[in-house]
């Protein structure tokens, strides 16, 4: 399944008029992510389906897969009124070619900052424009919980690619699974309050961060697991994960994380 990059919807025209809620963050190779905070009040209900609307040939172009029943189960979960903030991706010619966002989970004397599914068309993967965007929308979240007892930062994910960009952001000691050891009691706790907060705590292997059947709204994100060539780390996720599986993947934000961007 494929889609031509040139019908891609360009930003503007979905936005419309909602457009000016967002501000323009500027990414390499000239693409420009427009950030909204609380899309669920900032964007009209009009504009809300004009996004999932715009959404589904981005996700086709990304993952070369049909995300049609993903999408209609994010619609009915209230994805955006869920969100502290959503970003659209564009081009130099203004088509959107990608999505991210993140919502924030608070619990008893912590705030857990929860990265949503991102998607980017194929021709702009791997080119660090995510790895960029993810690290300056990420630190600039957790400066705004810096006095809470404790910050996570999260994901729900199959790919451990999506690991790697954030064992990079927090540590490799401060990240979960984790290869080298057991989970932590309070990374555990933090990951049953994730799961029952994604309504499916039912899902979550006990003991553990492992989710079964995260994904039974898609037949699959991708046609093999992705892989990155560390041989532990693959094997923590293809060797340990079903089909529609994925991991709560939860790190703690040290202190020392907890500072303004300076990018």
């Amino acid at each position: 399944m494929t889609v031509d990059i040139e019908s891609l919807p360009r930003v503007h025209d979905v936005l419309g008029a909602d457009a000016a809620r967002t501000w323009p963050y500027r990414l390499p190779h000239g693409l420009t992510a427009h950030v909204v905070a609380d899309p669920g009040t900032a964007f009209s209900p009009a504009t809300q389906e004009k996004i999932y609307a715009a959404l589904l040939p981005v996700s086709v172009a990304a993952f070369a897969a049909d995300l049609t029943g993903y999408w209609a189960q994010r619609r009915s979960e209230r994805y955006f009124e869920r969100l502290a903030e959503f970003i659209l991706i564009a081009d130099a010619d203004d088509r959107m070619i990608g999505w991210t966002g993140h919502s924030v989970i608070v619990g008893e004397g912590y705030a857990n900052v929860y990265l949503e599914a991102s998607g980017m068309v194929a021709s702009e993967q791997s080119r660090g424009v995510t790895r960029t965007l993810f690290d300056n929308r990420s630190r600039t979240s957790f400066v705004k919980h810096k006095g809470r007892e404790r910050v996570y930062v999260s994901a729900r994910t199959e790919n451990p690619i999506v690991y790697k960009l954030m064992r990079r952001l927090i540590g490799a000691d401060s990240l979960y699974p984790n290869p080298a050891g057991p989970t932590p009691p309070d990374v555990l706790a933090c990951g049953h309050d994730l799961a029952a907060w994604l309504g499916h705590p039912e899902q979550l292997v006990p003991g553990t961060l492992v989710m079964r059947n995260a994904f039974a709204a898609v037949a699959s994100l991708y046609g093999e697991v992705p892989v990155t060539g560390e041989p532990e780390l693959d094997a923590l996720f293809g060797g340990r994960l079903g089909p529609l599986d994925a991991y709560l993947v939860i790190g703690r934000v040290s202190e020392s994380l907890i500072v303004e961007p300076d990018f």
